[in-house]
C-alpha cells in the first residue's frame, strides 16, 4: 500500500500537468513549442535516471532511496508552486522527475522483496493497476484544481501527501536487508 501511495502520486504528475500547458503559455508568454518541455524535463529527468538510481537502490538500501525520493519529489512540488518564471518552473519540473525516478526506480523491488513468491505475482499487478490509474486520474484532477485554484495548485496541493507518504514509509516499509 504505501509503495502504490507512492507510485500513484509520482504517476499522477505525467498527465496533471499536462491539461494546464495551454494555461502555461500564456502566464510566462512562451510558444507551444516551448511551453511542452515543461512536461518533456520531467519525463527526461525522470526516465534517464531509473537505472541508475536503481542501481543506487541495490547499493545503499532501496527504502532509503525510495524515501528520498518523496523528499524531493516534495521540493520539487514546492519550488514548481513558487516558480516566478518559466525557468524556474523547467527547473523545479527536473526535480519532481529526479525524485519520480527515485521511488519507481525502487517501488517493484521493495514490493518483491515485502512479499513471498506465491504473492509476488498479485502484489505487482496491483502497484501496476496503481500506475494506470495516477495516469488515467491526472487529467481530469488537474482539470478541477486548474479551474479552482489556480495552476500553482497542480503542486502545492500534492505536497503534503509526499509528507504523509513519506512518513508512513518511514514507519511501515521493512529495513533494507544487509546480504
Amino acid at each position: 500500500g504505501t509503495v502504490g501511495l507512492g507510485v500513484l502520486t509520482s504517476t499522477v504528475d505525467g498527465s496533471i500537468v499536462n491539461i494546464a500547458l495551454p494555461e502555461f503559455g500564456e502566464i510566462f508568454d512562451t510558444d507551444a513549442g516551448t511551453v511542452v518541455w515543461i512536461s518533456v524535463i520531467f519525463l527526461l529527468s525522470s526516465v534517464g535516471l531509473m537505472l541508475t538510481l536503481g542501481s543506487l537502490g541495490d547499493a545503499v538500501g532501496r527504502k532509503r532511496v525510495f524515501l528520498s525520493g518523496f523528499a524531493v519529489f516534495g521540493v520539487g512540488l514546492i519550488g514548481a508552486s513558487l516558480s516566478g518564471t518559466f525557468t524556474q518552473l523547467l527547473v523545479a519540473r527536473a526535480v519532481q522527475g529526479v525524485g519520480q525516478a527515485l521511488i519507481i526506480s525502487n517501488g517493484n523491488a521493495l514490493v518483491v522483496a515485502a512479499f513471498p513468491p506465491s504473492e509476488r505475482g498479485r502484489a505487482l499487478g496491483l502497484e501496476n493497476a496503481v500506475v494506470g490509474v495516477g495516469l488515467a486520474s491526472g487529467a481530469p484532477l488537474g482539470g478541477l484544481l486548474l479551474g479552482a485554484l489556480g495552476w500553482q495548485a497542480l503542486f502545492w496541493t500534492r505536497i503534503p501527501f509526499m509528507a504523509v507518504f513519506f512518513v508512513m514509509g518511514l514507519l511501515i516499509l521493512q529495513p533494507d536487508r544487509k546480504g
